[in-house]
Order: C-alpha cells, then sequence, then structure tokens
C-alpha cells in the first residue's frame, strides 16, 4: 500500500509538473521603422505636432488632424489620392482649419485665403499618408474676419489613416 502510494504521488507530482503553465517570453516589440511625424510653422514658429487622420468610406475623404503648441490643425482631403489640391471653401472644396486652444480661436480657408496640399504617399496598403501643406487662413471666431494665421512649411509622413 505503501508503495502504490508512493508511485501515486509521484505520477501526480510529475502530471502537474508537465502540465503546468510557464511564463512565455513574449518577443520585445517591433519598433516601427517608419514612426508618423509632423511638423509645421504658424506664423514663423515651427511645432512639433502629433498627427492622425481617418478614412471615411461613406464620404470618400480624409480628416486629417495634428495638435501641439497649443494649436489643432485640421485639413478635410475631400478627394484623396497622390497629388496636388487647392485649400479653400468648406462647402466645396477640400479645406483646412486652425483652433487655438487657449484663446479659443478658429481660423478657416475659404475662396480668398486658401491654400496648398499636396499628397505625396496615399498608401493603401499600410493606410499612411505623407505630404506637404500650407495656407493662409481668416478668422471665423470669435471675430469673422478679424486676423488671419500661415501655416507655412508643413510636412507629414507616415500618419496612419
Amino acid at each position: 500500500m505503501k508503495l502504490f502510494l508512493i508511485k501515486f504521488v509521484f505520477i501526480f507530482a510529475m502530471a502537474a509538473y508537465l502540465t503546468s503553465c510557464s511564463k512565455k517570453n513574449d518577443p520585445p516589440a517591433s519598433v516601427n521603422p517608419n514612426p508618423p511625424t509632423c511638423t509645421m510653422t504658424v506664423n514663423g514658429t515651427t511645432y512639433t505636432l502629433t498627427a492622425s487622420a481617418q478614412y471615411s468610406s461613406t464620404r470618400g475623404q480624409i480628416p486629417f488632424s495634428a495638435a501641439g503648441g497649443g494649436y489643432v490643425i485640421q485639413f478635410v482631403d475631400k478627394t484623396p489620392g497622390i497629388g496636388t489640391i487647392t485649400l479653400s471653401d468648406p462647402n466645396t472644396n477640400s479645406y483646412a482649419t486652425v483652433i487655438q486652444k487657449a484663446n479659443s480661436i478658429e481660423w478657416l480657408t475659404d475662396t480668398v485665403y486658401t491654400g496648398k496640399l499636396t499628397l505625396t504617399t496615399y498608401n493603401t496598403s499600410t493606410r499612411t499618408i505623407s505630404g506637404t501643406i500650407l495656407f493662409v487662413a481668416n478668422e471665423k471666431t470669435p471675430n469673422a474676419s478679424g486676423s488671419t494665421i500661415a501655416i507655412t512649411n508643413g510636412s507629414f509622413s507616415n500618419v496612419p489613416f
């Protein structure tokens, strides 16, 4: 009986050992060799911004947003694809806006104050866009036509959508 009990405990211990959970060493997270970047000059001061975009299949457009330095800079590309488009009136075309968060001021491109957006990469496989942007926008709120803002040297790369 004693021998039977020793064999039983040994078999039980071996079964528990062989079926026990072990910690797996997960490989380190991969580093994106092409992380998204975005810089823009706002009225002469250059900022590094955090950018994001998304594709709206129902509207066939890409809304893009970049934030940093107290600003939110947005554009809507109503005809996504590689090439250059004019940013102007939001009612009829692709357009851009700038919001200064601290003072709640919003500027918007229109038929007089326009700009250019050039998409150099529109990759539907990796779902990323890259390009350049520049525009002048007119104050919309709180004082319509109160001031203008200039976005120059705008560039963004590998921004996922």
